[in-house]
């Protein structure tokens, strides 16, 4: 089985393809003999699975040993996706869990050593060889080619490590900064990774900001950047974890 780091690093580096849909879905999931609550974020909404697009992209994108359960958008964006499917991202999240890991019982003991390895492991999964960066990078090409029906390049380049920002009982969130290439396009993202321990369940929560490259191409998130999306994730994991 693979490790939960594993199984959350590549639902990270797939996410950057994702598009959007708008519905209102459940907040309420059974996995298991467990139910759990994923609130939404403030000012944003789940928009899985409305269209059919966008369905699309995520099972092509998402790892196979994941299940993906939700992905919001700012409200203020939903016209636009509407109209236009296709727009680059800029600010998004994904929820998702371990297929292996739905109806495993997670014990305190058992997310201690998962906060353990976070980190000790999230800084050399993407190391200096980047075997793991080259392998998830062709896969996604792989996918969206026969998803899009034609050619489509993705190369990831080394992320940024920026550390592990929050810590508690039943959280632990670190936040990662890459740049990716897709058919000659470039982007840099700003994104958080957590795990949550809710109701016994182990669930992979990130957020998103994303940006195109015109000008200028290099590893220096702005400061403003990463005081947005980690004030956002500390409310948004606090929150969820209020719900449960």
């Amino acid at each position: 089985m693979k490790s939960p780091l594993l199984w959350s690093v590549c639902a990270l580096t797939y996410a950057f393809t994702m598009s959007v849909s708008a519905q209102t879905r459940s907040e309420t999931f059974q996995l298991g003999s467990r139910t759990v609550k994923i609130p939404a974020p403030d000012g944003f909404t789940d928009v899985f699975s409305r269209l059919d697009r966008l369905t699309g992209r995520v099972l092509a994108t998402e790892d196979p040993g994941n299940e993906a359960l939700a992905t919001h958008l700012p409200k203020s964006a939903i016209a636009q996706f509407e109209t236009n499917q296709d727009r680059d991202l800029e600010f998004y999240t994904k929820v998702s869990i371990s297929k292996d890991a739905k109806t495993v019982d997670i014990t305190p003991e058992m997310y201690g050593r998962i906060q353990s390895s976070l980190d000790k492991d999230i800084g050399t999964l993407f190391g200096t060889g980047g075997k793991l960066r080259t392998q998830i990078g062709g896969i996604t090409g792989k996918r969206l080619s026969e998803l899009w029906g034609n050619e489509t390049d993705v190369r990831i380049d080394q992320p940024l490590n920026l550390g592990v920002f929050d810590r508690g009982e039943n959280v632990i969130s670190s936040m990662m900064f890459l740049k990716y290439e897709m058919n000659n396009k470039k982007f840099s993202m700003l994104a958080t990774l957590s795990f949550l321990s809710i109701n016994q369940r182990l669930v992979f929560v990130y957020a998103y900001r994303t940006s195109p490259v015109k000008y200028v191409y290099s590893m220096s998130p702005g400061k403003k950047d990463i005081e947005t999306l980690l004030d956002f994730t500390k409310k948004w994991t606090a929150a969820i974890v209020a719900a449960n």
